[in-house]
């Protein structure tokens, strides 16, 4: 059980794990696409992968992280977006 809704979208074989959940990506959408690419462009990094969480009121949430897992690699670059 997870505070909050959670969708993974990547390249194939982009799998991710943490809190001790599997995920196996979704192909890339054509709206995830373009994001994923103006994302790039400005931060001059590519990405494999995004993580999307929908916070549905006060009572969704993240608690606090490091995003140090392994398989992010050694220098890891995160891009976050948040629209509301």
């Amino acid at each position: 059980m997870s505070p909050r809704l959670i969708a993974w979208y990547g390249e194939a074989g982009a799998q991710y794990a943490y809190s001790g959940i599997q995920h196996d990506p979704e192909p890339f959408n054509d709206i995830l696409m373009q994001l994923k690419c103006s994302i790039e462009q400005v931060s001059r990094h590519t990405f494999n992968s995004v993580l999307l969480n929908w916070y549905r009121s006060g009572a969704d949430s993240m608690g606090w992280h490091a995003d140090d897992e392994k398989a992010l690699g050694i220098n890891r670059v995160i891009a976050s977006l948040s629209l509301w």
